[in-house]
């Protein structure tokens, strides 16, 4: 299935990241209690994505950036609302 950006709920707070791998893949940053959740190191935003790969940095939402590609994975678990905290 291909996922678009269009594929987030609403009601979720939505913030995008980027790993080292595939720069041009879009993540959703880990949400816990209804909060994303990203931690400052040195000046970058790290943190897990909803589908478990480590974030580096935010990037712009992929509905903005043509040359985005949002991860189809987290669109998914999103969708479900199946969230792992993967810090715990």
């Amino acid at each position: 299935m291909t996922s678009k950006p269009g594929d987030v709920p609403d009601d979720q707070p939505v913030s995008w990241g980027r790993a080292l791998v595939d720069a041009s893949r879009a993540h959703v940053r880990q949400i816990r209690d209804g909060t994303v959740v990203a931690h400052d190191v040195e000046g970058h935003r790290v943190g897990y994505a909803v589908c478990g790969i480590w974030l580096v940095e935010d990037c712009a939402d992929p509905a903005a950036t043509p040359r985005l590609i949002p991860c189809s994975v987290c669109l998914d678990m999103l969708n479900r609302g199946e969230f792992v905290d993967w810090e715990r």
